[in-house]
């Protein structure tokens, strides 16, 4: 047998937007947001970094095999 249950200023329901899981995602947006935005401006100087690192230990590598003459 159920009752009827009269809502009063007592009985809240509690908001889905400011739940610890609403939160979490917002934060989980705002990081991939940011990490967008970051990857976004470092991508255009991946090429050049990666032939420098690669240009760098090519000649430590060559210098090194080298010393001994």
């Amino acid at each position: 047998m159920t009752t009827a249950h009269a809502h009063t200023e007592d009985d809240q329901v509690p908001d889905p937007l400011d739940s610890p899981v609403a939160e979490r995602r917002s934060a989980v947006r705002a990081a991939l947001a940011r990490w967008g935005a970051q990857a976004a401006y470092l991508a255009p100087s991946f090429p050049l970094s990666l032939a420098a690192f690669l240009l760098s230990w090519t000649l430590a590598l060559t210098g090194a095999a080298l010393v001994i003459v």
